[in-house]
């Protein structure tokens, strides 16, 4: 069970220019429509480009992904950008019910225990804000507390 965080303030960004996640050449503006007959929502969380088996299919780290097939436990069939392929299983990761999916805009180096590292661009999930500046979250199975101004929300996961 999660340990209440203390009434700290948070540490604030470092002042450095924010960096472009993704590349200026990949626009995360770009409309995804709906995929009626996925079987759920990933995120990416790493760059991929599927040149086996289409030249189009690619995605970066927090790019939606819908998956409509399970192909093996390694690969997943899905549709990313409007252009379908397969992708890597480990480089998706479930978007859960509940939550937010976040992207990190700047390092953290955990402090202590019950919190966090977190790099820039690495996409992680809000479990619980907790009211004082600082989230609770989970990248993969590592769980803890960040600030809350070092992420912003990626809106294509509401």
């Amino acid at each position: 069970q999660q340990q209440k965080r203390p009434p700290l303030a948070p540490p604030k960004p470092p002042e450095i220019v924010r960096p472009d996640f993704p590349p200026e050449e990949v626009s995360l503006l770009i409309q995804h429509p709906m995929v009626q007959d996925a079987l759920y929502v990933c995120v990416a969380l790493y760059e991929y480009k599927d040149l086996e088996h289409s030249s189009e299919a690619w995605c970066a780290p927090g790019f939606r992904v819908d998956v409509m097939e399970l192909t093996n436990e390694d690969w997943h069939k899905g549709v990313c950008n409007g252009q379908t392929g397969y992708f890597p299983s480990n480089y998706l990761e479930r978007v859960p019910e509940r939550g937010a999916v976040l992207r990190c805009l700047y390092d953290y180096q955990a402090q202590r225990t019950d919190e966090l590292s977190i790099s820039a661009g690495q996409v992680i999930f809000r479990l619980e804000n907790q009211n004082n500046g600082w989230i609770y979250g989970r990248f993969r199975n590592n769980r803890g507390l960040f600030p809350a101004s070092y992420v912003e929300e990626l809106e294509d996961f509401r």
